[in-house]
């Protein structure tokens, strides 16, 4: 952020940067302006652009939060309307056995 907002040529903490070539094996220190052509500072854009990303990143996060629970809750009622149901055969089955026996008991 520091680098956004006091522009590259005033940056301190910086340091250079290193190129290795992976063939070669050769190592050269890069001017850390190498690749500043223009530098500006820019007290609005800089903050604007790292609070929209936090905030957006929150919402992203929230977002995965959210779902996660509502997966966990919608397996967890699946689950029990399950128990529900084989509770309500079990019942069903049981008042048919007792009917059965009265029936078959009875003249």
């Amino acid at each position: 952020m520091y680098f956004n907002i006091y522009g590259c040529n005033e940056y301190q903490n910086g340091g250079g940067i290193r190129y290795c070539d992976i063939e070669t094996e050769n190592c050269v220190n890069v001017d850390p302006m190498y690749h500043c052509t223009k530098p500006s500072k820019s007290y609005v854009i800089a903050p604007l652009y790292f609070i929209s990303f936090i905030v957006i990143t929150s919402f992203v996060m929230v977002s995965l939060f959210v779902g996660a629970i509502t997966t966990a809750m919608a397996e967890s009622m699946d689950k029990v309307k399950a128990d529900m149901d084989e509770r309500d055969r079990l019942r069903r089955l049981e008042r048919g056995k007792r009917r059965a026996i009265e029936i078959w008991i009875s003249p």
